[in-house]
C-alpha cells in the first residue's frame, strides 16, 4: 500500500502492533487511517484490544474500539468479542459469544450468540440478535462437513431462520 507504515513488537507474552497510512494531499480521499492494538497470549488465556480510526471520504471519521477474550478447557473452547463503532451520526456495536465442544476426534458441536446494533432506530436498521448451532463431522484433519441452524431476530424486519449444510477443505500449500 502506498504511504503505509507498520510496526510490530513482541514483549514476552505481549504483542504490540500499529499501522498507519497517511497520504497528505496525494492519493484518494478517505485513505488515511491509524490502527493500533495489543495482545496478551499464553497457554492459559488470549486477550486482545485494538483501536481503529479512518478518515472517510466525506471528511468525517470512523472510530472503532474492539476487545476479545478466549479460553480453552481441553475439549471446550469459549470466546467473546465486542466492538464499538462510531461512524458519522451512527453509534453501533457488535457482540459475539461462541462455544465449541469436541465430542470426540470426529465430531464437534458449536453454539453462538451474536448481537449487532447499527445505531438505527427505524425500518432501515439492520439491528438483530442471532443464535446458531453447528454440528461438524471431521472426516480427516483437512476435510470436514457441517450442518448448521441459525435464527436471526431483527428489530425492524422479519425473523430469518436458516439451515445450512456444507463442507470445508483446508489446503496446506507452502510457497
Amino acid at each position: 500500500m502506498n504511504n503505509l507504515v507498520t510496526y510490530r513488537k513482541q514483549f514476552g507474552d505481549f504483542l504490540f502492533s500499529a499501522d498507519g497510512q497517511f497520504d497528505g494531499d496525494k492519493g484518494s480521499d478517505g485513505s488515511d487511517f491509524v490502527n493500533a492494538g495489543v495482545r496478551y497470549k499464553t497457554d492459559f488465556i488470549y486477550i486482545a484490544a485494538a483501536f481503529y480510526n479512518k478518515e472517510l471520504e466525506d471528511g468525517t471519521d470512523e472510530n472503532t474500539v474492539g476487545v476479545t477474550l478466549s479460553k480453552s478447557f481441553d475439549s471446550l473452547y469459549l470466546a467473546a468479542a465486542y466492538q464499538d463503532i462510531d461512524k458519522d451520526d451512527a453509534d453501533g456495536s457488535t457482540l459475539d459469544v461462541v462455544a465449541s465442544y469436541a465430542i470426540n476426534e470426529s465430531y464437534k458441536v458449536k453454539l453462538g450468540v451474536s448481537q449487532y446494533d447499527d445505531g438505527g432506530n427505524d425500518v432501515t436498521s439492520k439491528t438483530y440478535n442471532a443464535y446458531n448451532t453447528t454440528l461438524e463431522w471431521h472426516l480427516t484433519p483437512m476435510f470436514r462437513t457441517f450442518v448448521e441452524y441459525q435464527k436471526t431476530d431483527y428489530d425492524y424486519r422479519e425473523t430469518n431462520d436458516q439451515i445450512m449444510i456444507g463442507m470445508r477443505y483446508n489446503f496446506d500449500y507452502k510457497f
